[in-house]
């Protein structure tokens, strides 16, 4: 087993759950959307890093490290009113926690199809990339997710 196929596990573990606002999981290897794509949630998964480390004399630890981008074009703003950038921005967040929380229960620390892999750390943070959400009314929010798994040497 390896780095794709934890990679495509959690796009299934994920996926088989439903969140609101709904969005599917997409694996990528760079996350590369025109802005018309963007007029709607897109999350992505993108593998980052593969470390190896000795635990043991017999045995080494791998780590996975994997990035879920979320990613959405502001509405326009109106003439007068409230900025819809403000509810879209909470709107995200809120999702975004919602994954974290419930990845980080127990029973969904390995992932059905890929049970070798423990989920060690979780995090969010920036919560959102602030020059992007200014400059160009894009948001852009990633977790960041860690994963560990021992094998025999």
């Amino acid at each position: 087993m390896g780095f794709d196929q934890l990679a495509d596990a959690i796009v299934a573990q994920i996926n088989g759950n439903t969140f609101s606002p709904a969005f599917v999981l997409q694996r990528a290897d760079a996350p590369l959307f025109s802005m018309p794509e963007l007029s709607q949630l897109v999350v992505t998964l993108i593998p980052q890093e593969i470390t190896q480390e000795t635990s043991t004399r017999g045995h080494d630890k791998i780590i996975y490290t994997v990035e879920i981008g979320f990613q959405r074009k502001a509405p326009p703003r109106p003439q007068s009113g409230e900025d819809p950038i403000l509810r879209m921005t909470k709107e995200i967040r809120q999702l975004q926690q919602d994954v974290l929380n419930w990845l980080s229960h127990r029973s969904r620390r390995r992932p059905p199809n890929y049970a070798n892999a423990m989920l060690m750390k979780l995090s969010m943070s920036p919560p959102f990339v602030a020059d992007m959400l200014r400059d160009h009314r894009h948001y852009l929010g990633v977790l960041r997710l860690t994963y560990e798994e021992t094998v025999r040497v």
